[in-house]
C-alpha cells in the first residue's frame, strides 16, 4: 500500500514537526507568562507616574501608547531574530527533502503581525486598570 509506506517513509519528520510545534507552544506560553509578569511589574512601578501624566490631562490611550511603544521596542527586535532563525533553521530541514519548495515571507511576516497583536492585547489589558483608575489612588502618599 503506497499510502503507508509513504508514511513510513516520513515519520521520523512527522515526529520532528510535531515536537516542534509542541515545543513552540510550550515556549509561547512560557512567553506571555514572562511579558504577563514583566507589564504587571512595569505597571506597578510607574504607578505614580501614570497618575501625575492623568493629572496633566493625558488620556487612557495616551498611557497605553507609552506602555505599548515601549514594550515594542523590546519585542520587535526579538521577533525578527526569531523570525530570521527560524528561517535559517527551516531552509536547513527543508532541504533534507528531495521535493524542493520555498519559504514565502508571508508566513513569517504573518507570524510576526499575529505576535505582534498578541503582545498590544497583553500590554493593553495589563495597562488599562491603572491608566484607567483614579490618580488620587496612587497620590495620596505624596
Amino acid at each position: 500500500d503506497y499510502e503507508s509506506e509513504f508514511k513510513a517513509q516520513y515519520a521520523s519528520q512527522l515526529n520532528f514537526r510535531n515536537g516542534i510545534l509542541v515545543a513552540g507552544i510550550v515556549t509561547m506560553i512560557i512567553a506571555l507568562f514572562g511579558l504577563v509578569g514583566y507589564t504587571s511589574d512595569e505597571v506597578n512601578r510607574r504607578r505614580k507616574e501614570i497618575a501625575i501624566r492623568k493629572v496633566n490631562g493625558a488620556k487612557v490611550k495616551d498611557i497605553l501608547r507609552i506602555f505599548l511603544k515601549d514594550i515594542m521596542k523590546i519585542a520587535l527586535p526579538c521577533i525578527i531574530v526569531g523570525d530570521l532563525g527560524a528561517w535559517l533553521i527551516a531552509r536547513q530541514w527543508l532541504m533534507s527533502f528531495s521535493e524542493k519548495i520555498t519559504m514565502t515571507p508571508l508566513l513569517f511576516i504573518g507570524v510576526t503581525i499575529i505576535l505582534l497583536v498578541i503582545i498590544g492585547l497583553s500590554v493593553i489589558i495589563n495597562c488599562y486598570k491603572v491608566a484607567n483608575s483614579n490618580p488620587v489612588k496612587y497620590l495620596k502618599d505624596e
